[in-house]
């Protein structure tokens, strides 16, 4: 295609954005004009449902982090290099999941022959939950946004399913955003926004079916030197900050040893940060067996993480650094496999 059409279709995407910008301004106007007021919520109310909501379960310590698994309304953000356990995690949930799971893959990794390994591992019927998986595989970033219009109304679901939707996954959010037509800084701006746009309206949807939303996201890597620099500090999902505000939960994942994969909560206005490390295995993910050597290992690097979030607490409380001597980064690695004995 010449320069110029290229050129020409990216002035017309961004003169849709911009009219619906502007619609946005002009419905802000006309409520000004009229004196439009929003109510409060009623407290009470409130607290019941967060309460009472259903959670989305791994059966696994990532659920401790997130104080019983994912409640339903909210969205997480789970980040982290390929390999460390992002899409195993959402199989997990995928097969504990007790309702209807819409399952956008742009990523193309969804294998229903891994989720069939986890049902027989857990002992629960693959066909029932094959049955309750609305899969959509997007061929390209432009299918990935149009399925924002091809999800139902919960009543659609209700009606042809018995089921409501409990579990919206988008595994990954930014695949098809790394390409060739996303490159340069000319159409960052076009990138960030789609991204940003794509979770605004994803999570609109899952509010409006009262579900769970987990995105995953691939990870740039920032080049950084030092000897006890953590991963955490140095990949970032893609997308930047604008991305990374929009979940409920952010998490990040990273590789351990053998079969074991640590995560780490960066952010949750619901729950303070944590650190824990689970083992991939047949039953997708799970938590290490206590008694081996990297299950102990591990949960001394918890403690470690724990033990450096309270310090950095009461140093801003009294404002006096702690002179206890400097633990080890929970980076370090232990050379025991969750199997080690």
């Amino acid at each position: 295609m010449p320069a110029d059409d290229v050129d020409a279709a990216i002035d017309k995407i961004q003169e849709i954005l911009m009219k619906k910008k502007g619609k946005s301004f002009k419905e802000y106007l006309e409520k000004v004009n009229k004196n439009t007021v929003i109510e409060p919520v009623n407290n009470e109310e409130e607290e019941q449902r967060e309460k009472g909501s259903v959670r989305i379960k791994t059966n696994t310590v990532l659920d401790d982090i997130m104080g019983g698994g994912l409640p339903e309304g909210k969205s997480v953000l789970l980040y982290g290099e390929f390999g460390s356990g992002k899409t195993q995690t959402v199989f997990t949930a995928t097969v504990l999941c007790k309702d209807l799971i819409i399952y956008i893959d742009p990523e193309d990794s969804f294998s229903f022959e891994r989720l069939e390994q986890i049902c027989k591992a857990r002992g629960i019927d693959y066909a029932d939950v094959k049955s309750r998986i609305i899969l959509f595989k997007p061929k390209d970033w432009v299918e990935q946004l149009l399925i924002l219009n091809s999800i139902g109304s919960p009543m659609d679901y209700d009606k042809k399913y018995g089921h409501k939707v409990a579990l919206i996954i988008c595994d990954s959010l930014s695949c098809f955003f790394r390409g060739i037509e996303f490159q340069g800084r000319q159409t960052l701006t076009l990138k960030t926004g789609f991204l940003r746009e794509f979770m605004v309206d994803l999570r609109a949807t899952a509010r409006q079916h009262h579900c769970a939303l987990i995105f995953t996201s691939q990870v740039s890597e920032e080049p950084v030197a030092g000897a006890y620099i953590s991963k955490a500090d140095t990949q970032h999902p893609i997308g930047g900050h604008s991305v990374a505000h929009q979940p409920d939960y952010v998490i990040f994942f990273r590789k351990g040893s053998g079969n074991v994969r640590v995560v780490r909560m960066i952010d949750s206005s619901h729950k303070p940060l944590a650190e824990r490390a689970f083992v991939i295995n047949e039953r997708g993910i799970d938590d290490l067996p206590p008694e081996t050597k990297a299950a102990k290992s591990y949960k001394k690097g918890e403690e470690k993480f724990e033990k450096k979030q309270q310090q950095e607490l009461n140093l801003g409380k009294d404002g006096k650094e702690d002179k206890e001597e400097e633990t080890e980064e929970t980076e370090e690695k232990p050379e025991e496999t969750a199997e080690s004995q």
